[in-house]
């Protein structure tokens, strides 16, 4: 029989575990913890200086403790704080972030001091996700089990937008439609109309039966490695709304933020920092279909966007025309591939640089933004130690973070958008401490 402990939680920690202290005095990590519990948790492993273990009993429930929405909550992969008030799970998360950005840039006392900004909530708690990627498998249309390629069939799913949430739902109702299907992407726009992109293969007879059974405006296909291409309903775009009520258009398929409240808050972020570009050359790395591209060129003399995804950069294009944007130019290339490049005057001199790269983070090009004579760089990031990994380069380039923040893009969930904002040493930044401070 394993060891049984009785735990004192303390904290939110990393990966979506909470982490306490055990009698003894040893820090445990445990899934489902709430700061505040004191708990009976089996062990699972016990090393010198930790131990993980799992909640046999709640002793004493926290008064952060409330009851999950789901009914797969602790089952599914997905979410890990449900049990969790909102407004513990942010903090939490965003001190955690706080802590692991000190130690892995060894950032001293004087440093760390004022760098930090509270953290960006998700206007909605739930119903905020506006695409999802259901699995199918042996008959079953949902998501994975934890560390399981194991799938469970759906019942309900608050953290999905209503318009995703229902196709999700009608999907799990018709698995028969989807046999050769391995997944299937959701996506839904501002006015709640959804679109579909399968990966695998879908029956020709069943293509317009599940065009009807979901209410889809179109369902598209894709083996994994090419674009997707429609093969029912109509050709069209999915229409963002932004703040100025003109809507930025992206191809079904492509990358959008999942969060439309929280994206906006971001964006408004980058709005704020308009004094640092304004009149002056910028640059927008991976840019996608302009989310941040046309903020930044409302103020800036003329905004190059590079991005690899062909249909990113051509939905780029009909936005930027479409709203009279002429000083925005979109290239077509990989990032790394476009630094390297020494053909594109326009590069140089650079002013402002702002990255939002793919969970992989930006590896190798805090040289090549350098080079270019960037003054500040903005980088967001849905991935906190590849975004760490690529502040430390900055810094080795001899970049000083001027600010540091998060963003709660995922309630619910273990996951986190983080951002810094660099610059030269030579760079006042009384105003750049000002205008980001204000970005809440």
């Amino acid at each position: 029989m394993k060891k049984t402990v009785t735990v004192n939680i303390t904290r939110v920690a990393d990966k979506g575990v909470a982490m306490g202290r055990t009698e003894e005095g040893k820090n445990i990590f445990i899934p489902f913890g709430a700061p505040g519990d004191i708990v009976k948790a089996r062990l699972t492993r016990d090393k010198k200086r930790f131990a993980e273990g799992v909640i046999e009993e709640i002793l004493t429930p926290s008064p952060k403790r409330r009851e999950p929405r789901c009914r797969h909550f602790g089952r599914c992969g997905g979410c890990s704080w449900q049990h969790l008030d909102y407004e513990s799970q942010l903090t939490g998360k965003a001190a955690s972030f706080e802590g692991f950005t000190r130690s892995m840039l060894a950032l001293s006392h004087a440093e760390a001091e004022s760098l930090f900004l509270p953290p960006i909530p998700s206007p909605l708690e739930y119903g905020y996700r506006n695409r999802a990627t259901l699995q199918i498998s042996k008959g079953c249309v949902g998501f994975a089990l934890p560390s399981s390629h194991k799938v469970f069939n759906l019942e309900e799913c608050p953290v999905l937008a209503p318009a995703v949430e229902r196709r999700a739902l009608l999907a799990a109702e018709h698995p028969q439609l989807l046999e050769g299907v391995e997944r299937l992407l959701l996506q839904t726009d501002s006015s709640g109309n959804c679109w579909a992109v399968a990966t695998g293969k879908v029956d020709a007879s069943s293509k317009e039966d599940i065009l009807s059974a979901l209410a889809l405006e179109a369902l598209f296909l894709t083996d994994g490695t090419k674009p997707p291409h429609l093969i029912a309903g109509r050709e069209g775009m999915m229409n963002f709304t932004q703040k100025d009520g003109n809507a930025i258009k992206v191809s079904p398929g492509g990358f959008v933020q999942a969060n439309e409240g929280v994206n906006f808050k971001l964006r408004g972020l980058v709005e704020r920092l308009a004094p640092l570009y304004k009149g002056k050359r910028a640059l927008d790395l991976y840019s996608g279909a302009g989310n941040f591209t046309l903020t930044i060129a409302k103020a800036a003399k003329n905004v190059i966007a590079a991005e690899g995804y062909v249909p990113a950069v051509e939905d780029l294009e009909h936005n930027a025309k479409e709203l009279n944007f002429e000083n925005v130019r979109a290239v077509g290339a990989p990032v790394e591939e476009y630094l390297r490049a020494s053909d594109d005057k326009d590069k140089v001199p650079t002013s402002f640089v702002l990255l939002d790269p793919p969970r992989a983070g930006a590896p190798g090009i805090a040289a090549g933004i350098a080079s270019l004579g960037a003054e500040v760089v903005l980088y967001i990031s849905c991935s906190p130690p590849t975004l760490l990994r690529d502040l430390a380069a900055f810094r080795e380039e001899g970049y000083r973070l001027v600010k540091v923040g998060a963003a709660d893009m995922f309630p619910q969930t273990a996951h986190l958008e983080g951002f810094a904002l660099l610059s030269l040493p030579t760079v006042d930044c009384g105003d750049l401490l000002t205008t980001i401070s204000k970005s809440g």
